[in-house]
């Protein structure tokens, strides 16, 4: 009887010992992970204009976080969701639910009222088979605008997508040096000018489709000023951070 209670014990006692190992790794891997450098951004930002990367970075940093989190909702969510995130996401124009025709389920829109020229039906052909975010450009009233879209599901079939709204004057306030920077599409449409407005003609003249098939960065010259200027990829799509280069 006490080999069986000695034995029982030690069985328990590993058992647990592997449950708690096993709640540790997952708290680190998707609680609070470890940080990690992204060391292919720092080796271009050395090669970079001085303050390209403090107004590049904090830009960066708000789209990609939008992306995990979306990525993550592939069920239509609670009513309370679509709040939060808002809250969240301040920067947000509009968040919507739509069904795989378009039609608007649910939304939200932050100030003021709903857009209702956007076409969500187009926007829903997204990463399906993958479950992923995907990033498109639309015309809305304040220009250029992403609409991010993100398809869910419910016992396994695809329903409708989420997608969330929002003009490139909002983000762009996170950097500190916002007229410095010039953000594109990868097409080489203009989704923020900055300070060069007189300059976009040459900069969306440039051949932006054929240099991010082989190259991430790179300088360009358009009427005699240089840039610097840096692909990054979004929800499945390019988008083009560009600097001027000044002499010190």
């Amino acid at each position: 009887m006490r080999k069986v209670l000695l034995v029982t014990c030690c069985l328990a006692c590993c058992l647990g010992c592997s449950m708690l190992k096993t709640s540790k790794r997952w708290y680190r891997e998707y609680i609070n992970p470890t940080p990690k450098v992204d060391l292919t951004v720092q080796a271009h930002e050395q090669s970079a204009p001085q303050g390209f990367a403090a107004s590049f970075v904090p830009v960066d940093t708000k789209l990609n976080l939008l992306e995990r989190d979306f990525s993550t909702q592939d069920k239509y969510p609670e009513d309370a969701w679509f709040d939060a995130f808002l809250v969240k996401y301040p920067w947000i124009d509009q968040i919507v639910a739509v069904n795989v025709h378009g039609e608007v389920l649910t939304s939200r829109t932050a100030g003021a009222g709903m857009d209702e020229s956007i076409d969500y039906e187009p926007l829903c052909h997204g990463d399906i088979e993958h479950r992923l975010p995907k990033a498109h450009v639309v015309s809305g009233p304040s220009g250029r605008m992403i609409a991010l879209s993100m398809p869910f599901f419910k016992n396994n079939k695809w329903k409708g997508c989420l997608v969330a709204l929002f003009a490139w004057d909002k983000v762009v306030r996170f950097a500190p040096s916002a007229d410095d920077l010039i953000i594109l599409d990868g097409q080489g449409n203009v989704l923020w000018p900055g300070r060069y407005g007189d300059f976009m003609p040459g900069v969306t003249g440039q051949p932006w489709q054929d240099r991010l098939a082989d190259q991430v960065s790179g300088e360009i010259e358009v009427q005699g000023k240089h840039f610097f200027w840096l692909g990054r990829s979004f929800a499945g799509s390019w988008l083009v951070y560009m600097s001027e280069i000044r002499d010190s």
